[in-house]
């Protein structure tokens, strides 16, 4: 996964957005075509209705959804749990893809700031999201209370580039000391290929 970030910082919303090239590899079945692998690049600009200010070395943006650490976390920057905040996907490029489109088939994520126990006990996580395919609703379900990974199933959505995914928080399940909500890790399911 590569990850490139914008220089642009704020203390939320959409003054700030940092473009994600997540690189998968995919290697065809190996009956068909032995000797052969793909590499494709995907770009996506992500942004945040707002994120919790940094304290100290930590850091809340977008960003840290995919960074690959547990020991980071967006967090949503507003008064009270967080319910109405969102973070957005925009496809911007697909390297080494003639067709520019992918086939969403959905998210894994970590719930929560999963740093460690006391750190997801004490802080809010997401109880319900909406996820929206360019201002259409496509998912309105629950997530687990857990910090294991966990998958959102939304069938299969053919994404082209400028298309943006929305994932907004509906409910939460309450942090212990803290009105935060906050997760971990947010990563696209997708093909090139229904």
């Amino acid at each position: 996964m590569k990850l490139l970030r914008s220089n642009r910082s704020g203390s939320g919303g959409f003054g700030g957005f940092l473009i994600c090239k997540v690189t998968i590899l995919f290697i065809l079945a190996l009956f068909l075509l032995p000797s052969i692998s793909l590499s494709q690049e995907v770009e996506w600009e992500l942004r945040s209705s707002s994120h919790l200010a940094p304290q100290g070395q930590n850091y809340y943006d977008v960003y840290r959804l995919f960074d690959g650490q547990m020991g980071t976390a967006w967090v949503e920057g507003v008064s009270g749990g967080g319910v109405g905040e969102f973070i957005t996907l925009r496809l911007m490029n697909i390297a080494g893809n003639v067709e520019n489109y992918i086939y969403l088939k959905g998210f894994e994520l970590n719930n929560g700031y999963c740093k460690d126990r006391e750190t997801w006990l004490k802080n809010g996580r997401v109880r319900k999201i909406k996820i929206y395919f360019n201002g259409t609703e496509i998912y309105n379900g629950h997530l687990e209370d857990t910090m294991r990974e966990q998958t959102v199933s939304l069938g299969s959505h053919l994404v082209n580039i400028d298309d943006v995914i929305k994932i907004e928080i509906m409910d939460v399940f309450p942090g212990r000391e803290y009105e935060d909500t906050a997760i971990s890790e947010l990563i696209p399911i997708y093909t090139f290929a229904q």
